[in-house]
């Protein structure tokens, strides 16, 4: 099932998709989050945490793509309004939830504390500026660095999907789930009955009724 993206995630797609066919260079739009596992590690429970969060998240497994295929004339006509008003054009992006995927737990280790250290920030720059694949999710990359003298959970996820408001909410969810995989309790959390589609969904209605635009 198609759904509408919302007016600020239409205009990311835009500005990023613009900077690209004029060969400009562009930061993508990732978030760092970061989370110290105290007590008992364990990679297989910790992994399995992160998945059931992207099953439990429908905007985790959101995929993003153009509904113009190609550069044709009414795609150049909406790129030559926005290059001379600044308008973003309007319905060019849908998204729609993937059922089924995964995401691996990148593990780093080292014993040299000063070069650990530095793989450690190359790993991180790298995953930052490195852009996500908007037709295949999850938005997140995840890597424990083992060696630290508490392990440290290291997440880049796109802004499309998550915010800085967004970073407690996913650290008390990493805390119940792992720890309830590790102790073996019924993992208690209410469910999820409505996802960002349903936010963009009503955006757009809204827009259609009063003509609201998110300028």
């Amino acid at each position: 099932m198609l759904f509408p993206v919302s007016l600020n995630q239409e205009r990311r797609l835009y500005a990023e998709e613009v900077a690209e066919l004029c060969k400009q260079n562009y930061v993508p739009h990732n978030l760092l989050a970061t989370f110290k596992i105290d007590g008992y590690l364990d990679i297989s429970a910790l992994e399995k945490t992160l998945n059931m969060i992207i099953m439990r998240h429908s905007g985790l497994r959101t995929a993003f793509f153009r509904q113009i295929k190609g550069i044709n004339k009414e795609y150049m006509e909406a790129l030559r309004e926005f290059l001379l008003s600044g308008k973003y054009p309007t319905n060019l992006y849908a998204q729609r939830i993937v059922e089924n995927t995964h995401i691996n737990l990148n593990i780093i280790s080292g014993t040299d504390q000063q070069k650990y250290e530095e793989r450690i920030r190359e790993i991180v720059e790298s995953a930052i500026a490195q852009p996500f694949n908007y037709a295949n999710p999850p938005f997140m990359r995840a890597y424990l660095c083992e060696s630290t003298s508490a392990p440290l959970l290291i997440m880049v996820l796109h802004h499309h999907i998550f915010d800085m408001w967004s970073i407690s909410l996913l650290h008390n969810e990493i805390s119940v789930i792992y720890n309830a995989l590790c102790t073996g309790k019924n993992i208690e959390y209410p469910i999820i009955n409505k996802g960002y589609t349903d936010y963009a969904l009503l955006q757009r209605r809204q827009e259609k009724i009063s003509g609201y635009k998110n300028n």
